[in-house]
């Protein structure tokens, strides 16, 4: 709906009259055209002349000239100032439609993946993609939550298509108002063509409400009152901010990208880039660069947790490998312990032989002198093969096979002699 303020009761009336669609002939009187109430009917619709004057007539569309962002994570705004809260950031190629220049800033077709936020309690949803504003002077944000920048207000009665919720699902994200256009640094955009010609921007919107909201009191044909919100623009231009937190911003962003590139997640220290975007969030006068550093404190929650999480893995690998380590160990001193026999003499010398009977305590090979049995053999430390045919001196344990005549020799070493 667009707001003028009301100048004289015939302008009131005919507003009234336009915002309840009263009855042709009511109209027609707070027009200020002839009278035809005496008239029939087919009489007022046979009368196009009056009917077209009172009509309202809707804007043409504005000409524009496509251009493309030749900068990267580009704020697109309220207005065309950096005091203006930015709607997002729009990446490098990024297509725009221009209307029209002032300044430094290009007027904007309002970007298609832009949005705005209003309280849940504050919207009534018509259906699934629609809703309409059902309080007064209602406040439209730049984020979920009472602590985002307001963008402008809104009366009741307003509808805006809705396009989602907050994950709290306490807002509703909803889209641009018809005909709302956004702002752009000329520097970081290439147009396409020139301007159109006699372009002429729109004018700077409001950054919010300045002063109290009016309430304009009118009556229809009918004596009914009716009132029409009316929001003043700001008398003043707003101060535009020196953000001296920004150089702070760009310092954090350049140490998080420093500890992200490191390969190692163990390695990874956000300690002084949250610091640094704390006191960004907290301080900073300008909406865009709380939010961007707000943004950024969320992201390093994730990051943290997985630098958290890669040291416990970390621990982990650590206490493996001094486990391997004493596994190692004391393997190596059981070797040591199953070689000290080596320098001890020999238990028995004979020619090592293959054993051919199964099931007598484990044998594989047989220590013989000419025909006679010496002792069977057996090694879980040696290959008895390698030492087979072989007259050898042997080094080991001597056991008793019960029910067996011969007694067995558990081999730690077989040494070839001579």
């Amino acid at each position: 709906m667009s707001l003028f303020p009301m100048r004289s009761a015939r302008m009131t009336l005919f507003v009234a009259a336009v915002v309840l669609c009263a009855s042709a002939s009511a109209f027609a009187q707070a027009a200020g055209a002839p009278s035809a109430a005496a008239a029939p009917a087919t009489t007022a619709a046979a009368a196009p002349a009056t009917t077209a004057a009172a009509a309202p007539v809707a804007a043409p569309a504005r000409e524009s000239v496509k251009a493309t962002l030749v900068g990267n994570n580009v704020r697109i705004r309220k207005g065309p100032g950096t005091e203006y809260p930015a709607y997002l950031e729009a990446p490098l190629g990024y297509e725009v439609n221009v209307f029209a220049q002032q300044g430094e800033w290009y007027e904007i077709e309002f970007p298609a993946s832009g949005y705005s936020w209003i309280s849940k309690e504050f919207l009534q949803k018509i259906d699934e993609k629609s809703g309409m504003v059902i309080g007064n002077n209602v406040s439209i944000r730049i984020g979920p939550g009472t602590q985002f920048d307001r963008l402008y207000t809104v009366p009741i009665g307003h509808k805006f298509q809705v396009l989602g919720m907050d994950i709290r699902g306490e807002w509703y994200r909803v889209a641009p108002m018809p005909g709302e256009t956004a702002w752009i640094l000329a520097q970081y955009v290439r147009l396409s063509g020139p301007l159109p010609g006699g372009a002429v921007a729109s004018g700077p919107p409001p950054v919010e409400a300045v002063g109290p909201t009016d309430a304009v009191g009118a009556t229809d044909a009918t004596g009914t009152n009716i009132v029409t919100i009316v929001t003043p623009p700001p008398t003043v231009k707003p101060v535009v901010s020196n953000d001296v937190y920004a150089a702070k911003l760009m310092e954090a962003e350049k140490l998080f990208k420093a500890e992200v590139a490191k390969e190692d997640p163990m390695a990874w220290d956000f300690t002084a880039a949250r610091d640094m975007y704390t006191e960004v969030s907290d301080k900073s006068d300008v909406a865009a660069t709380r939010l961007q550093a707000k943004r950024r404190l969320s992201q390093l929650t994730s990051y943290e947790a997985i630098t958290a999480r890669a040291k416990e893995l970390g621990k982990i690998d650590d206490d493996l490998q001094a486990r391997l380590n004493d596994l190692e160990k004391q393997r190596a001193e059981e070797l040591t312990t199953i070689s000290t026999p080596a320098a001890t003499p020999f238990i028995a010398t004979g020619l090592v032989e293959k054993f051919y009977i199964k099931n007598i305590g484990g044998a594989t090979h047989k220590l013989v002198d000419g025909r006679t049995i010496l002792y069977l053999l057996k090694s879980d430390v040696i290959s008895l093969g390698s030492v087979e045919g072989k007259k050898c001196g042997i080094r080991g344990k001597i056991v008793t096979i019960e029910g067996f005549p011969v007694r067995l020799i558990e081999v730690v070493a077989a040494t070839p002699l001579q």
